[in-house]
């Protein structure tokens, strides 16, 4: 609506309540502030039938939709086009590049400066480590770039990635200089309109980013790729403060605060950190990162988008068949934000490579997939057999035929125009096979860690 805005066409967004602060923020932070916009409904106008469409409209009145068209928005017509700071646009903060905490001593000038950054929003609830020039100095020297130079552009709040503030964030969570081209192709991977960084820092399902690393440089700089590797613990430290930094970078260069731009209905302690290493040496099959093109001597970050993690285990298998045959159960969650995500509307174009995916990672532990690798089963025929039988009737989506009404009723889904009256046909959960993504970490034991999310599986090459 911003740029429809500047281009001279007058807008008005219909909104729900509980987002209409987001709206206001969004506003401002797309150089548009003061957009109008009406009030509709209480609940996600998007599950709202055709029905019920028409009668909020009708209940809201022509009168309101005039005025939003005929209203000069409050800024009248100048737009914001140069860049400003998103402290300033988001929290409403005008504070120095560079700043002294005095005290009696370095550990109470240390809590002051927690406490200051803690209510402005800055950190993740948890104590911060005070980046100070000479670390943050120290960082960027770990790697082969510029303090100024631009990794990426961060949506929602289309925040500026240099190294320099990748540094400060990453100092902040106890990240160490070695650290620093892990987080760097991190970046670089969310910026992949592909992987949908906006609909993920501003949804209200707990997604989140999860990373895992291959290649030489998982033991060179400390990952867990073995028991643990999850956390917590000594093991995962690395792990840990990896994924630490991701959160406080969507914090404070994405622009996703809790309660402001980020809605998150319950949120979830997935979102502090989620990061791991592929255990290849015990892995029976080619690492993920070979998979994907890349020699075994080269060391990738991948992300996924979580929703959340399901473990499943099986310690006794009857035979491969039933092993991959009891996962895809757990694979299968009719009440899944994301479940059959795949046919959600404006996603029907299954040519485009950006449309949504459903991408769903199976974090599988090494014995597992030596039994599957010992009877003879390939990773790319495993997920061929676990597309065979992770799919339910549509009957089994709460709400069974409205809500499938609901989620195809735009126009553009003609082809599964027949399934909401034939709801007994068992669809897939993911598009194809492809749409699993199989790692092998962990310790040795039978069981696997379903991770359901939703848009695509982005990798990146790490600079050394």
């Amino acid at each position: 609506m911003g740029e429809v805005e500047k281009s001279g066409v007058p807008t008005v967004t219909f909104a729900n309540r509980n987002f209409v602060k987001e709206f206001a923020v969004y506003s401002e932070t797309w150089g548009t502030p003061g957009l109008p916009h009406a009030i509709v409904t209480d609940y996600q106008f998007s599950l709202a039938s055709e029905n019920e469409i028409h009668h909020l409209m009708d209940s809201l009145g022509i009168e309101a939709l005039i005025d939003g068209l005929t209203r000069t928005p409050t800024n009248g017509t100048v737009y914001q086009t140069d860049t400003v700071s998103l402290a300033h646009v988001l929290l409403g903060q005008d504070v120095p590049e560079l700043e002294t905490f005095e005290a009696a001593d370095r550990l109470e000038a240390w809590e002051k400066m927690n406490a200051t950054f803690l209510e402005r929003g800055w950190g993740d609830g948890f104590p911060l480590v005070a980046p100070t020039p000479e670390k943050v100095a120290q960082m960027v020297a770990a790697t082969r770039r510029s303090a100024d130079d631009v990794i990426g552009v961060l949506q929602p709040g289309f925040g500026i990635a240099t190294v320099q503030k990748i540094a400060i964030n990453a100092v902040m969570a106890g990240c160490k200089p070695d650290q620093m081209p892990v987080l760097i192709a991190a970046v670089d991977a969310m910026t992949d309109p592909a992987y949908k960084l906006r609909q993920i820092c501003t949804s209200t399902t707990a997604f989140t980013p999860l990373l895992w690393v291959n290649g030489p440089i998982r033991e060179r700089i400390g990952i867990n790729s073995g028991m643990c590797c999850l956390g917590p613990g000594a093991p995962s430290a690395v792990n840990t403060a990896i994924g630490r930094t991701v959160r406080l970078l969507l914090m404070n260069i994405a622009g996703s605060y809790a309660g402001i731009t980020d809605p998150d209905s319950l949120g979830s302690p997935n979102k502090y950190s989620m990061c791991i290493g592929e255990n290849e040496e015990a892995s029976a099959w080619a690492p993920f990162h070979v998979d994907r093109g890349y020699r075994h001597d080269q060391s990738t970050v991948t992300l996924v988008c979580a929703s959340s993690l399901k473990e499943w285990n099986d310690q006794r298998p009857a035979n491969p068949l039933e092993l991959i045959r009891k996962l895809a159960v757990t694979v299968c969650d009719p009440g899944g934000t994301n479940s059959w995500g795949w046919l959600a509307r404006g996603h029907a174009n299954s040519n485009d490579p950006i449309a949504n995916p459903n991408d769903c990672l199976i974090i599988m532990l090494p014995n597992q997939a030596r039994y599957l690798a010992d009877a003879g089963w390939t990773k790319a025929g495993t997920k061929e057999v676990l597309h065979l039988f992770a799919r339910m009737p549509g009957r089994n989506r709460p709400g069974s035929k409205p809500a499938w009404n609901a989620k195809l009723n735009d126009g553009r889904r003609e082809e599964w125009d027949w399934l909401p009256d034939n709801l007994d046909v068992e669809v897939p959960m993911v598009r194809s096979p492809d749409n699993f993504q199989i790692v092998v970490a962990g310790g040795d034991n039978y069981k696997a860690m379903v991770v359901p999310g939703g848009n695509k599986t982005v990798t990146r090459l790490i600079e050394e």
